[in-house]
């Protein structure tokens, strides 16, 4: 059987660690990113990379974040050919553990 999904080769988990890195440190109400997924997983096919991100509580506006991201993202996905799926969660929402049997690999997390 053929496996789906889009080769890995050219792009690495480190280097895109760091343009997710680059792209959140320029977000005042991003605490956290992390990657999961098959992208992060190290698989050799993988159909997206999958980032959740987690904003202040305090933040007024999670959806202009998340469409902020997504606007950053999308340079990404034109210079590296692959799509990214982002989910967003305030603190409060990420400490029940909105994902179950899910591996998060910390990508950001500002200071």
């Amino acid at each position: 059987m053929v496996g789906c999904g889009k080769m890995t080769s050219g792009i690495t988990v480190s280097a895109m660690k760091m343009e997710i890195r680059s792209i959140s440190a320029g977000l005042h109400d991003v605490r956290n990113v992390f990657g999961f997924g098959s992208f992060f997983r190290g698989e050799r096919t993988f159909s997206d990379i999958d980032l959740a991100a987690v904003i202040r509580d305090q933040s007024n506006d999670g959806l202009a974040i998340y469409y902020l991201m997504m606007d950053h993202l999308s340079a990404l996905t034109e210079q590296y050919g692959v799509e990214f799926d982002l989910l967003v969660f305030t603190d409060k929402e990420f400490a029940f553990g909105p994902l179950r049997d899910v591996s998060f690999v910390p990508i950001y997390c500002a200071k």
